[in-house]
């Protein structure tokens, strides 16, 4: 029996000095490994902390963006003179409430509707028409433009 145990303890003394040779060998390599792991870490927190400052960022600027559109919307609903978007074909694509009014209907969806042909319905001359998205086309700006256009009456 003691034969046996010395046996056993030799085979265990042998495998435990290969355990600790193994490992000898492999510490560099993990050393190695857990560096790359850990500047891999320090990259991502580096990540993770310029996204949540560009998050807050982009909701700062859509809180702004939203103050400012309501600002415009605001100025656009109860401005007292009309204030209009129209297609090149001559569509409106928007309209305040106060060029409805001017031009005598109920409300802005009332005269997107109805007028469908801003050159044909609204203008008295039509080439006066054209003649507006000449210059609009040629100065991107038109100031100063008078026309004679049609009310829903017909006045």
């Amino acid at each position: 029996m003691d034969s046996e145990m010395a046996s056993s303890t030799f085979s265990l003394n042998h495998i435990f000095s290969w355990l600790n040779d193994v490992m000898a060998r492999l510490s560099p390599w993990r050393a190695r490994r857990t560096a790359i792991l850990q500047q891999w870490a320090m990259e991502l927190e580096e990540t993770n902390t310029r996204l949540a400052s560009e998050v807050a960022e982009r909701k700062r600027v859509e809180k702004e963006l939203r103050q400012a559109e309501a600002k415009y919307r605001s100025i656009f609903e109860n401005a007292v003179e009309g204030i209009f978007q129209t297609t090149t074909d001559g569509r409106y694509l928007s309209v305040n409430p106060a060029l409805a009014r001017i031009y005598g209907y109920e409300t802005p969806e009332d005269l997107r509707a109805s007028l469908t042909n801003i050159g044909g319905q609204l203008y008295v001359t039509p080439a006066r028409r054209t003649e507006f998205t000449r210059l609009l086309q040629e100065q991107n700006t038109v100031s100063g433009f008078e026309s004679q256009v049609y009310r829903r009456d017909g006045r």
